[in-house]
C-alpha cells in the first residue's frame, strides 16, 4: 500500500553549527505541510545559511492498523530533499542522502518501536551550493510504502514496448522479494487497461520465491493500440499483482503508453514515424513565489502555458523530476529532456554536489533512472550539463562509466544519452561525442555545420539555446539599438537585449534551428523566469524566461508562437508595443503572427 505521509509534520531552523543534541531537545516546533520550501518565506533573506529539521511523530500500531493486516515491510520514499540529508529515529541516525533532487527510500521495518517513534529529517544549506535558486527543505512529496515479506521492488518494474507490424509487444521485466526466505510459489499478473478502465489484455507467469531479489519477465501483446503522441497523447494503465499462493501480497500501476521514438544524423527526429522539430524550453524546478514546493496545480499551469506557446518538449534542468513532472508530460503529450547532474568532480561552487559525486554519483543515477524509464514522455537522458571535466581525459572516462550505466538499467533503450554542453567547440570535449548517443551543443549553434560535417554520425541539437533577457511590457527605442543593461534597470522585450553568450535575437534562434533538417531541435533558456542568476541585474530573479515568474507571457512568447504553432488550427496575431508613449515619438511596431497572410 501506497499512501502520501504529507501531514502533521512540524519545523525547526538552526545556524549551521548547531549539535544535533539542541534539535533533540528543541519544544519550539512549527506545524507545516509538506512540500515545503522553508527558504521561501523570508524573501529578503532568500540564500540563509542553515540547519533544518522536520519532525514526525509514527505511531507503529496506528499505522498497522491503518495498512493491510499482513504488512511486515515500512518504508518512506522521499522524492526530493534539498539537500545533505540525515534520518534519526528515536534519536538514532538511521539514513543518510546527499543529493538535493533525487529520490531515496528509508527502510524502518527494523528500526520502528511499539508506540510512539519521533522521525527527525535534518538537512543543511551551505552557502554557495548552486548557480540558481534551490529552496531548501522537504519541497516534494513523501510516501509510506506498507507490504508482507512477499513484495514488489520499488521502482523495480522495467516496461518498454516494441511494433510488430499491427501488433506491439509490451515487454515487462518485474523485480520482487520475499525477505522473509520463504521458499514458496506464487505468480505476477499483469493486465493492461485503456482510458476507458477497460482491460485490453492480461498474462501471467508463475515464479518461485527467495530471500534475494528476483526478476520475473513476461511479454504481452496488444492489437492496434492508440499511440502516445505529442498531439495525441494516448495512456494506458498496466497493473502489476503480486500473489504467493493464491493471496495478493502487492501491487502497482503506472502508465503505459505505445510509442516509437527515432534519431537520425541527417534528417532529425521521429516519432511514430511522423519527423517531429522538437520546440523546447529549459525549466528550473522552481514555482514563482511557491518557491520549490512541489505543487501539482502550479506545474500544470505551467506546462500548459508553455504548450500554449507551441513547445512539445521540457528539459528539466539541471535535475531529477519529480513523480508530478513525469505524469502530467505524459498526460500532455510532453516529451521530457530529462535531466541528472549540473556537475560532475570538478566543483562549479563551493558547497555543490561534485564534492560528493565521486562517492554518490552511481546510487543517484540508479534512483533516477528507475523512477523515470517507464513513462512514454521520456525520450532524452541527461548525463551532465557544461561539465568542465570533459576537457580532460577523466571527463571522458566519466562519460563512457555514466552512459554505461543508464544503459545497464535501460537496456532497451527506452531514451537516449546525452551531454549539454558549452565545451564542445574544443577538442577534448567532442571525444564525448562519441560515447553518448545524442550531442547537446550549449549556446553553440555556430558549430553545427561544421560539426555535422566532420562528424557525419552525430545526432546534434540545441540542448540550450537563446539566453535572451527581456521584461515584460518594458520597450527600449530604437530596436536597432542592442544593449544589455538601461538606467530603468529594465530588459527591453522589443528584441534588443540580450546576453554576450547568448543569440543575437529570438529569431536567429528560430532560423539556426528550423533550416538545419539535421538538427533535430532546441531548448529555448528559458520558458519561465526563475528564482536566481538574476543577469543583468542585482535582483531576486531571472529575465531569461519568454513568461514571467507570475506566468504572464512576454511578447517573445508571441514570436515563438508564431513559428511554432499551427495557423490552420489556431490562428493568432499579436501586436507591440502599446500606445501611450509620447507625442511625436519615433516608436517600432512588431506583429507576430502563424498565418501567411494578416
Amino acid at each position: 500500500m501506497k499512501k502520501r505521509l504529507n501531514d502533521n509534520w512540524t519545523f525547526c531552523k538552526f545556524p549551521l553549527d548547531t549539535p544535533i543534541e539542541t534539535l533533540f531537545q528543541n519544544t519550539s516546533w512549527t506545524p507545516v505541510d509538506l512540500p515545503h520550501d522553508w527558504m521561501i518565506y523570508d524573501a529578503e533573506n532568500l540564500y540563509e545559511q542553515a540547519v533544518s529539521c522536520y519532525r514526525r511523530i509514527i505511531n507503529k500500531k496506528q499505522l498497522l492498523d491503518e495498512a493491510d493486516p499482513d504488512t511486515q515491510k515500512i518504508e518512506l520514499v522521499f522524492e526530493g530533499v534539498y539537500m545533505d540529508t540525515a534520518i534519526y529515529l528515536n534519536q538514532k541516525k538511521i539514513f543518510t542522502w546527499k543529493h538535493g533532487y533525487s529520490e531515496f527510500v528509508v527502510d524502518l521495518t527494523d528500526e520502528l518501536e511499539d508506540g510512539d517513534n519521533e522521525l527527525l529529517v535534518r538537512n543543511e544549506y551551505h552557502l554557495p551550493n548552486s548557480r540558481w535558486y534551490p529552496g531548501s527543505g522537504i519541497y516534494r512529496d513523501v510516501w509510506l510504502l506498507t507490504s508482507s515479506a512477499a513484495h514488489l521492488v520499488h521502482n523495480g518494474t522495467y516496461l518498454s514496448t516494441k511494433q510488430l507490424g499491427k501488433t506491439w509487444e509490451v515487454f515487462m521485466d518485474t523485480e520482487f522479494i520475499d525477505e522473509a526466505g520463504a521458499a514458496s510459489d506464487g505468480r505476477i499478473c499483469h493486465e493492461i487497461f485503456d482510458a476507458d478502465g477497460t482491460l485490453v489484455t492480461t498474462h501471467e507467469s508463475s515464479i518461485h520465491f527467495s530471500d534475494s531479489v528476483q526478476v520475473d519477465k513476461q511479454v504481452l501483446t496488444v492489437i492496434e493500440p492508440k499511440l502516445w503522441d505529442i498531439e495525441e497523447p494516448n495512456l494506458y494503465q498496466i497493473r502489476t499483482s503480486l500473489y504467493a499462493g493464491d493471496t495478493l501480497t502487492d501491487s502497482v500501476t503506472q502508465n503505459l503508453g505505445f510509442r516509437d521514438i527515432a534519431f537520425d544524423a541527417d534528417k532529425g527526429f521521429f516519432l511514430n514515424g511522423r519527423h517531429v522539430k522538437i520546440n523546447g524550453t529549459c525549466e528550473h524546478h522552481v514555482l514563482g513565489s511557491l518557491g520549490a514546493a512541489m505543487n501539482k496545480a502550479a506545474l500544470r499551469r505551467q506546462l500548459l502555458t508553455l504548450k500554449e506557446m507551441g513547445v512539445n518538449s521540457i528539459r528539466n534542468a539541471h535535475n531529477m523530476p519529480p513523480e508530478h513532472m513525469l505524469n502530467l508530460c505524459d498526460e500532455l503529450g510532453l516529451l521530457l529532456y530529462t535531466e541528472s547532474f549540473d556537475m560532475w568532480e570538478r566543483t562549479k561552487t563551493d558547497y555543490d554536489y561534485g564534492n560528493d559525486f565521486k562517492d554518490w554519483w552511481k546510487k543517484d543515477l540508479t534512483s533516477w533512472v528507475r523512477q523515470d524509464r517507464n513513462h512514454p514522455c521520456v525520450f532524452i537522458w541527461g548525463i551532465g550539463n557544461e561539465i568542465y571535466d570533459t576537457h580532460f581525459d577523466r571527463g571522458l572516462e566519466l562519460t563512457k562509466e555514466l552512459h554505461n550505466a543508464v544503459r545497464e538499467l535501460d537496456y532497451r533503450k527506452n531514451a537516449y544519452t546525452t551531454l549539454g554542453s558549452n565545451y564542445i567547440e574544443w577538442e577534448a570535449a567532442q571525444r564525448t561525442g562519441e560515447v553518448i548517443d545524442l550531442v547537446g551543443y550549449n549556446y553553440l549553434d555556430k558549430c553545427y555545420d561544421e560539426h555535422h560535417e566532420k562528424y557525419p554520425d552525430w545526432k546534434i541539437f540545441g540542448s540550450e539555446t537563446s539566453a535572451t533577457v527581456q521584461s515584460r511590457g518594458i520597450y527600449h527605442f530604437p530596436l536597432s539599438n542592442r544593449l544589455l543593461t538601461f538606467d530603468d534597470l529594465q530588459c527591453s522585450t522589443l528584441g534588443n537585449c540580450t546576453t554576450n553568450w547568448g543569440a543575437k535575437n529570438s529569431e536567429h534562434t528560430i532560423i539556426a534551428h528550423r533550416d538545419r533538417e539535421f538538427c533535430f531541435g532546441q531548448y529555448l533558456w528559458s520558458g519561465f523566469d526563475y528564482l536566481g542568476e538574476p543577469t543583468p541585474y542585482f535582483t531576486k530573479n531571472s529575465y531569461f524566461g519568454q513568461v514571467d515568474t507570475a506566468g504572464f507571457p512576454k511578447d517573445t512568447f508571441y514570436l515563438y508562437q508564431a513559428e511554432w504553432t499551427d495557423y490552420k488550427k489556431k490562428p493568432m496575431v499579436h501586436l507591440l508595443p502599446y500606445w501611450d508613449f509620447n507625442e511625436g515619438q519615433l516608436i517600432d511596431v512588431r506583429i507576430f503572427s502563424n498565418a501567411p497572410k494578416v
